[in-house]
């Protein structure tokens, strides 16, 4: 379970990996938005470090699905 600064934290991370590989990325136009949401009525936070990991591992996650659709959609043109 994440704390709300947690998944603040994670949303943030996630918006800077989408942003090193979508130009342009998060304009007033284009609608690029992050959602993270928890489902856990627990309180309890997770541990900081375990939390980073997971932050990483949800923004590499999130940057390989754009690229792989990328070169899917792009193999196919």
């Amino acid at each position: 379970n994440l704390s709300r600064s947690q998944l603040n934290d994670v949303a943030k991370k996630v918006n800077q990996a989408l942003e090193k590989i979508i130009h342009p990325y998060a304009t007033p136009y284009d609608g690029d938005v992050v959602y993270v949401a928890t489902t856990s009525k627990d309180e309890h936070s997770m541990d900081s470090k375990e939390a980073e990991i997971l932050s990483r591992e949800i923004s590499e996650v999130a940057t390989r699905a754009i690229l792989d659709t990328f070169l899917r959609f792009r193999t196919k043109a």
